[in-house]
């Protein structure tokens, strides 16, 4: 069990040139799980290079992973992801930009254009932004409760129009596209009415770290083996997202005791002596 307070769970993945052959780098992928406390705090929940989200469910499963009621996965729609993850999480959420975004994609390629997708985008935007009283639960009215829940189902009953509208206009990937979408589409609205917790909407967060991640990852380990990214990716997430601890544990390891400051790259080291 990881702790036993609700928290939110946030897959992402990012591409890297890794080890190949023939001196020439192959296409890698790394794969993230970060974890966010209700007070906002980032913690590493693991990386992986190489391997799919299905491996990684059952790596979980194998280690008996599991999460404090209330707790929420929020991602965007790549296949396969919310698949390995949402049996983890009481509610699981879909990335309200990235919905709006992949439509446009999904549609075009049913041979719909921008003239076709753009007032479909600008209306789902609209219905998507449903927003929540950010005062406490238990002074929220009864009424502005049951007020919310009833636009989360209108809206619902309208996804499933569009959804039907896809369909009678050979629009069908666009369909399966909202149909998957919808599963996960107020995840974040259920447990706030169930739970009376905030959460997001967007996976910006995860994508803030990929991004840190796979900038760091592009620069030192090009033509890496996945092991090795794997590993690095690791230290970086820990360091990023606990710059404190990971002083504190490398201060420990290397009995640092004082101020020589070693430095590589963004990574600090600070000690008078190293103990024997």
């Amino acid at each position: 069990m990881i702790g036993s307070v609700p928290i939110q769970i946030m897959p992402d993945g990012t591409g890297f040139k890794g080890e190949g052959r023939d001196g020439k780098a192959r296409k890698g992928d790394l794969k993230v799980v970060i974890g966010i406390t209700q007070k906002g705090e980032i913690f590493p929940l693991g990386s992986w290079a190489g391997t799919s989200w299905d491996t990684i469910n059952k790596q979980w499963k194998e280690q008996e992973m599991k999460l404090p009621d209330g707790s929420i996965l929020i991602c965007d729609g790549e296949l396969g992801l919310s698949e390995a993850f949402a049996e983890y999480a009481s509610e699981q959420q879909r990335c309200h930009w990235h919905i709006n975004r992949d439509l446009y994609h999904a549609m075009y390629q049913d041979g719909g254009r921008k003239a076709d997708s753009k007032p479909i985008q600008d209306a789902l935007a609209g219905a998507l932004a449903i927003e929540l009283p950010q005062e406490d639960f238990q002074s929220v009215s009864e009424q502005e409760k049951s007020d919310i829940e009833a636009r989360m189902e209108k809206t619902e009953a309208a996804i499933d129009q569009l959804i039907g509208y896809f369909q009678g206009h050979g629009y069908e990937v666009a369909a399966t596209y909202m149909r998957r979408a919808k599963i996960g589409m107020f995840g974040y609205v259920r447990r706030w009415l169930k739970w009376g917790l905030i959460s997001p909407r967007a996976s910006s967060m995860v994508e803030r770290v990929i991004r840190e991640l796979g900038h760091r990852i592009k620069k030192i380990a090009y033509g890496w083996s996945d092991k090795g990214v794997t590993k690095d990716a690791r230290i970086i997430l820990k360091r990023f997202t606990n710059a404190g601890a990971w002083e504190d544990y490398w201060q420990k390891r290397m009995q640092i005791i004082g101020n020589v400051v070693i430095g590589v790259g963004n990574y600090k080291c600070v000690s008078q002596n190293l103990g024997e």
